[in-house]
């Protein structure tokens, strides 16, 4: 009886520990799964480890366990102002190298698992230890970190956008329609995973003209909301205004023109992103017809909306 005792105990003690709850952060989910590795970089810089759950190609990020909340809301106010804004504390239950979610509407089931080994702030690792549970069994591999090389690789992409542009017009004596479509192509590069640079081409209709636009962009992509990444530019470039028929002094016209531009990116999968952005262009032409100079357009601005696909490689 009495060796009985310690044996149940020590039973008792064991499944107690396997069902305890553990505080973890919720940090982001993602659907790129070329994002993790980002993350992953920048919970390192702060001394965090990272673990992961995937489910139908959306990955959910975690960082922890903690071994208190005083601990968690320190790492938390970190994370919301290095990360992201949005992550949260979350309380988990780990069961047979299984982690689930307690609250209802985070429920992960069937997840895939990876949980990194004991954090260490390590800058730019070439390695990473890595423990793997999926289905109850226990793994360790080793990830060999992207080099630059392999990073830059996926940081090119190519644009084509529609859209319609609203001109701020004066007009004397001249009827011209203030409404145009248009249509876009770009080309950029990710210098960082918020920072990348493109060179555009815009073409927009008017009654009787159109205006081609040669233009690069320097943007900020701030942290996702949900599954929308917010961004905002800067744009200068080369504008041209053309009309089609001759009645004006100058049927070509050229200027520098400066603009704004935000947008929102939305993941489709690892290489095909919707773009949703608008655009302010500041103008400065005042064309007058050949017949009078009293009649005469100014083009002041235009302001521009579109909607379009981007192809990662």
């Amino acid at each position: 009886m009495k060796k009985t005792i310690p044996i149940v105990a020590i039973l008792l003690a064991l499944s107690i520990s396997l069902s305890a709850k553990s505080i973890y952060i919720q940090v982001m989910s993602v659907y790129q799964q070329s994002n993790l590795f980002n993350v992953s970089y920048k919970l390192n810089e702060l001394g965090y480890s990272m673990s992961v759950t995937e489910k139908d190609a959306l990955y959910k990020v975690y960082s922890g366990p903690f071994e208190d909340r005083w601990s968690a809301n320190r790492a938390l106010k970190e994370i919301k102002k290095k990360i992201a804004s949005d992550a949260y504390i979350v309380e988990l239950s780990i069961e047979k190298n299984k982690i689930k979610v307690e609250k209802e509407s985070q429920i992960v089931q069937k997840p895939k698992v990876v949980v990194s080994a004991p954090q260490k702030v390590v800058k730019k690792p070439e390695t990473a230890q890595v423990i793997v549970i999926e289905n109850g069994k226990v793994s360790e591999v080793k990830v060999q970190q992207q080099s630059s090389s392999q990073i830059s690789s996926n940081n090119f992409f190519v644009g084509l956008s529609l859209g319609a542009t609203k001109f701020d017009l004066d007009r004397v004596n001249i009827s011209l329609s203030s409404v145009a479509y248009n249509y876009a192509f770009e080309v950029g590069y990710y210098f960082t995973p918020n920072i990348y640079m493109t060179l555009n081409y815009y073409y927009s209709a008017l009654q009787g003209a159109h205006l081609d636009t040669f233009a690069t962009s320097v943007n900020y992509k701030l942290n996702p909301i949900f599954f929308v990444s917010p961004y905002v530019g800067l744009i200068g470039g080369l504008n041209t205004l053309t009309w089609e028929h001759s009645s004006y002094v100058d049927n070509v016209e050229s200027a520098f023109v400066p603009g704004v531009q935000l947008g929102f990116e939305l993941p489709m999968s690892d290489n095909a992103t919707i773009v949703l952005f608008g655009k302010y262009m500041l103008l400065d032409y005042k064309s007058v017809a050949s017949s009078s100079a009293s009649n005469r357009v100014e083009f002041n601005s235009e302001l521009s909306g579109n909607v379009g696909f981007r192809y990662n490689f």
